[in-house]
């Protein structure tokens, strides 16, 4: 037979709960969304507004597409809630003829400059 486990700490009832392995990048990166597809001359300012329809934003950047073709953004929700809604939002959405794609980034852009509120 396994030996018994330990004694639970004071105040506590039952087993102890394992907690989630989660880092701060993978938080940050959980509430940054990845827009793309923009069309070509969008601001800041608009994807801020695009993505302020879904939650509080913390931060935006924009960034054009080699080519002149469009852009693409990213926006820094302030719940992993609020970018869910911002990805289901906006993902196939159509903004002057153009199909957006957004999804969690896979970039970790902390560092990078941005539009900051």
């Amino acid at each position: 037979d396994p030996p018994p486990p330990p004694p639970m700490p004071a105040g506590m009832t039952g087993p102890p709960v394992p907690q989630p392995k989660s880092t701060k990048t993978n938080a940050f990166r959980s509430r940054n969304v990845y827009i793309g597809n923009l069309p070509p001359g969008v601001d800041e300012s608009a994807v801020r507004g695009l993505a302020a329809q879904f939650g509080t934003v913390l931060s935006t950047r924009v960034l054009a597409q080699r080519g002149g073709g469009g852009a693409y953004a990213f926006a820094l929700m302030s719940t992993e809630l609020e970018s869910r809604a911002l990805i289901k939002g906006l993902n196939g959405a159509y903004i002057d003829n153009r199909k957006l794609q957004a999804r969690v980034s896979t970039n970790d852009i902390k560092g990078a400059r941005g539009s900051r509120i």
